[in-house]
């Protein structure tokens, strides 16, 4: 486990909070990304030894995307006005943050900016793995966290807001840019609700399992 990770344990699940200080950044060419959690711990994005890894990106120039041949990726949008993507033979707008794509590693693909810098959320899977993404937006009003049957484990990232979580009788907290890592084998998934503290809030949902 990452050194500083919160762990709590129950009957039901086991879950660690990913804070800001936690997260480690990297600088490239075109901008910077926030690696949000990878698995295992000490694989890396150059070696291509990980099994998913969940991160978000401040784009700044558009450009080529690195290929990553074996793995599945999700992107989507959360700040800004979009990407126009080109995957292999195919061109498309990505621009809503409720719009969420899948495009296989091996595809030759690269983004042009619509209209200024934008900050994305993406989700890489290995062989041998699966996984998905939502994007959620939360009022004051509590509301319930679909998962798929399939998943193993989830990962919730707040980047809008303070939202607040109930997990069966536990109830804690999520401020902006911390994740939340949830193992779910044994989880009651008509257990789990969340709310914005205040007036909204953002998140994305990712989960993943192997396949």
């Amino acid at each position: 486990m990452p050194s500083g990770v919160v762990s709590k344990t129950s009957l039901q699940m086991s879950y660690q909070i990913i804070t800001k200080a936690q997260q480690q950044r990297s600088e490239w060419a075109g901008g910077s990304t926030l690696q949000l959690q990878i698995h295992p711990a000490d694989a890396t994005l150059a070696e291509r030894n990980f099994a998913w890894r969940l991160s978000s990106a401040t784009v700044n120039q558009g450009g080529a995307f690195s290929q990553f041949a074996g793995f599945g990726r999700w992107l989507g949008i959360r700040q800004g006005a979009g990407l126009t993507l080109q995957i292999d033979d195919h061109r498309l707008a990505l621009s809503q943050r409720s719009h969420l794509i899948w495009f296989s590693g091996d595809a030759k693909t690269s983004a042009e900016l619509i209209d200024g810098p934008v900050v994305d959320i993406n989700l890489i899977l290995g062989p041998g793995w699966q996984g998905g993404m939502q994007a959620l937006e939360f009022s004051a009003d509590q509301q319930q966290l679909m998962l798929t049957s399939v998943a193993e484990e989830f990962l919730l990232y707040v980047d809008f807001g303070k939202l607040l979580l109930n997990i069966g009788e536990q109830q804690f907290s999520l401020e902006t840019g911390e994740v939340l890592r949830c193992k779910v084998t044994e989880l009651d998934p008509s257990k789990l609700f969340a709310r914005a503290s205040s007036s909204n809030a953002a998140a994305v949902l990712a989960w993943v399992a192997q396949c």
